[in-house]
């Protein structure tokens, strides 16, 4: 083992003489050579930080399109609080074009607010277009809304919450005997694709022969 890397493993081990400490000296050697500055890091030094994107963005200047994740060196700028929560602004350069984006924390609603130069990208999906079913909404209360006066009303509320209760029953009574049909007889489906190998392991074998 080198010199060095003896030292290494041994750093916590070294023995230090009580005269030492009783001296003093080792306060002298502990101050920090950053003494009189104003700090050691890019935020202490300049207030700036390292900044990921919360969510997928857009440069309202040039257009780019800024992915989650990006991260920025962004100067951050204490701009009040929410109770007992600060609010800070981070702005940062686009990659892009280099203009200004501006973002500030929301503690209120756990979110970020867009001041300048960016906006959130707003993406939608279309389950159709994706060839799926589509989302089932089970909740009829808002479907039709009827006063406790409006008789009529009560009656079309109460027949469309039936009408939605057995359409759902049935697609789950056809759910239910799909699974019981292809899943259940897990021995029986078992041994016939068994046989079927079976038999044509036995045919390769004839020819083989042959």
């Amino acid at each position: 083992m080198s010199g060095s890397a003896l030292k290494a493993t041994q750093a916590d081990g070294y023995y230090i003489p009580p005269s030492y400490i009783e001296s003093g000296d080792y306060k002298k050697k502990s101050l920090s050579q950053h003494a009189g500055s104003k700090g050691s890091n890019q935020f202490q030094l300049n207030g700036v930080v390292r900044f990921e994107m919360p969510f997928k963005c857009v440069c309202t200047t040039c257009g780019a399109v800024v992915g989650k994740g990006t991260r920025f060196n962004a100067r951050k700028v204490a701009a009040g609080s929410f109770y007992t929560s600060k609010l800070y602004t981070f702005a940062m350069k686009c990659y892009t074009c280099k203009s200004e984006m501006v973002l500030r924390n929301n503690p209120e609603k756990a979110d970020y607010d867009f001041l300048k130069g960016i906006r959130r990208k707003v993406e939608t999906w279309d389950t159709s277009e994706a060839g799926s079913r589509g989302v089932f909404d089970m909740n009829v209360k808002g479907e039709l809304k009827a006063t406790s006066s409006d008789a009529m009303g009560k009656l079309e509320r109460d027949k469309a919450i039936r009408d939605r209760q057995a359409k759902a029953n049935k697609r789950v009574g056809e759910l239910i005997s799909l699974q019981d049909r292809d899943y259940r007889p897990d021995y029986d489906n078992n041994s016939a694709l068994r046989s079927v190998f079976r038999r044509d392991r036995k045919e390769k074998a004839r020819r083989v022969r042959e």
